[in-house]
C-alpha cells in the first residue's frame, strides 16, 4: 500500500505513478483499471472530504487489488494526418494500446504527389501510412481509412481535391483497389469512413446531393472489392451541422438526410440499400458531463437510425473530439495543462456512459496548426512536432476509470458553467433535428 500526497489545485490535478496509470483528484473514491494490453489495474481512494476542505490529498493504492480489463474507451484512440516512422510510431505503441486509429493519406506527401493510379498503389506497400496500419492492427487497434481527398489523376479544375470526382468509375476503382490491398491482401479489417467534415467548405466543395452520390459510388466500389468491408460517414464537424441541399435550395441537416438517403437507396445487383456500418460526426468543446451533449447526440442518434431500419446497435462513432475553443480563459489549447489531462479523462467517461462506441481525440502529432516554439498554444497534439509527449495530457490516457464518474468534478464550476451553455444550443438543435 502507498500513499502520496500532492496540493489541491483550483483546477483537477494530476498524479502520475509507475504503473502508467494518470489519477485526477476529486472528492470520491476511484478504481482505475490497468494501463495497457487487458491487464487488471491497482485501486487507488482517498476521503470524500478532501477535495472541500483539506490543502492536501492522501492518496492509498491498492496494488494488489484487480479491477478486471480496461474498457474499450479507455484504449488510445487518436486521429493521424501525418505517419511518421521509426521512434514516434514506436513510442506511441510502446506506450498505448491502440483503439480506433483514423488515418488520411491527404498531408503525406508519398501518396498525395502520386499522379497516376498506378504511381499511387505502387508506393502504397512501402509508405509509412501502410506501416502505421499493419502496426496498429498487429497491436489490436482499429484501422479507420479516410477516404479523403480526391487524388490527383481524377480532380477536375481549381479546388479538384475537394470536388466531386470528374470520373465516377475511376473513383469506384481507386475505393476498390484501396479495400482490396489492405482487407484482402494484407487481411486487415480496415474500415472506411467517406470524406471529413463535408459541412465545412474548406473541405468540400459541393451540395448535400454531391455528398450523397460520393457514398453511394464509394459503397459501390467498397462492396465490389470485398462485401464484408465496412463503410460509414457522413463525419459532420458537429451532429447538428448543415449543408446546403439543392431540392430544398436551403441549408440542411446533413446527418439525417444522410441516413435517409441510405436506407432508400438501392445499389443495383450489389445491395438492396446502402451499407451503414457506423454513424460517424465530431464533438468538439462539449462539457465533460454525464448526462450532457453526448447523451443528447446518441439518443439523437439512435432514433434516426431506428426510424430508418437500421439496427440500434449500429457503431456510433466521434470521429474527433477535443476542447479547442469553449474555454479560452484556461488556455485550453495548451496541451501540458492539468484542464486538458482532467478534461480527456471527463471526456472519455461521458462518452462511454452515453453509449458512444468508437472515439478519436484530435491529434496524435502537432501538425494541424503550426506555430514558432515547440510549446504552443496553436497546436492540437498530444506529441509535439519534435515527438515529445506532452506528459499531463499524454499520460492522462493511460488510463483510469472512476467507479461512480465522481472524476468529472475536476473541473471547476465555473468551467462547467462555460460548456454547459454551450451544449444548451446544442440540445435544442439537436432536437431541432429530430
Amino acid at each position: 500500500m502507498a500513499i502520496l500526497a500532492g496540493k489541491i489545485l483550483r483546477r483537477a490535478a494530476i498524479f502520475f505513478l509507475p504503473l502508467t496509470a494518470a489519477i485526477c483528484v476529486c472528492a470520491q473514491d476511484i478504481t482505475p483499471p490497468g494501463a495497457r494490453n487487458g491487464q487488471a489495474g491497482a485501486a487507488a481512494s482517498f476521503p470524500a472530504t478532501a477535495a472541500t476542505s483539506l490543502s492536501e490529498v492522501h492518496l492509498q493504492v491498492d496494488a494488489g487489488r484487480q479491477t478486471g480489463p480496461v474498457p474499450y474507451a479507455w484504449r488510445a484512440g487518436v486521429f493521424l494526418c501525418s505517419m511518421p516512422g521509426g521512434y514516434p510510431k514506436d513510442m506511441f505503441l510502446a506506450d498505448q494500446q491502440p483503439g480506433m486509429v483514423e488515418f488520411g493519406w491527404e498531408y503525406y506527401e508519398t501518396l498525395s504527389a502520386a499522379k497516376t493510379e498506378e504511381e499511387f498503389f505502387s508506393r502504397l506497400p512501402q509508405s509509412s501510412f501502410t506501416e502505421w496500419v499493419r502496426e496498429v492492427a498487429k497491436a489490436g487497434g482499429e484501422p479507420y481509412m479516410n477516404l479523403m481527398p480526391v487524388p490527383i489523376w481524377l480532380r477536375s479544375g481549381k479546388n479538384g481535391n475537394r470536388k466531386l470526382p470528374r470520373d465516377w468509375q475511376g473513383w469506384e476503382r481507386y475505393v476498390e483497389r484501396m479495400v482490396d490491398y489492405f482487407n484482402n491482401q494484407l487481411r486487415i479489417d480496415a474500415r472506411y469512413i467517406v470524406w471529413d467534415e463535408p459541412n465545412v467548405s474548406e473541405a468540400f466543395r459541393g451540395t448535400m446531393e454531391d455528398y450523397l452520390l460520393l457514398y453511394k459510388h464509394t459503397a459501390a466500389g467498397l462492396l465490389r472489392a470485398n462485401p464484408k468491408a465496412r463503410i460509414g460517414g457522413p463525419a459532420v464537424s458537429e451532429f447538428y451541422a448543415k449543408l446546403q441541399a439543392v431540392k430544398d435550395n436551403r441549408p440542411s441537416p446533413l446527418l439525417p438526410a444522410f441516413v435517409r438517403y441510405c436506407a432508400n437507396t438501392p445499389l443495383s445487383g450489389q445491395a438492396d440499400r446502402l451499407p451503414l456500418d457506423f454513424l460517424v460526426w465530431h464533438t468538439f468543446d462539449a462539457a465533460p458531463v454525464s448526462p450532457g451533449r453526448y447523451d443528447l447526440e446518441v439518443k439523437a442518434a439512435r432514433a434516426i437510425l431506428k426510424e430508418n431500419g437500421y439496427p440500434e446497435n449500429t457503431e456510433l462513432n466521434i470521429g474527433s473530439w477535443s476542447a479547442l475553443d469553449q474555454f479560452p480563459e484556461l488556455g485550453t489549447n495548451v496541451r501540458d495543462s492539468e484542464f486538458l489531462g482532467a478534461f480527456v479523462v471527463a471526456s472519455v467517461i461521458a462518452m462511454e456512459r452515453s453509449g458512444v462506441n468508437r472515439h478519436v481525440f484530435f491529434s496524435l502529432f502537432e501538425d494541424w496548426i503550426c506555430a514558432p516554439g515547440e510549446f504552443t498554444n496553436a497546436e492540437a497534439g498530444l506529441i509535439t512536432r519534435n515527438y515529445i509527449a506532452l506528459q499531463r495530457d499524454f499520460s492522462s490516457r493511460k488510463f483510469i476509470q472512476p467507479s461512480d464518474g465522481s472524476l468529472q468534478d475536476a473541473l471547476t464550476a465555473k468551467e462547467l458553467r462555460h460548456g454547459c451553455q454551450t451544449d444548451s444550443a446544442v440540445a435544442a438543435d439537436v432536437e431541432h433535428v429530430l
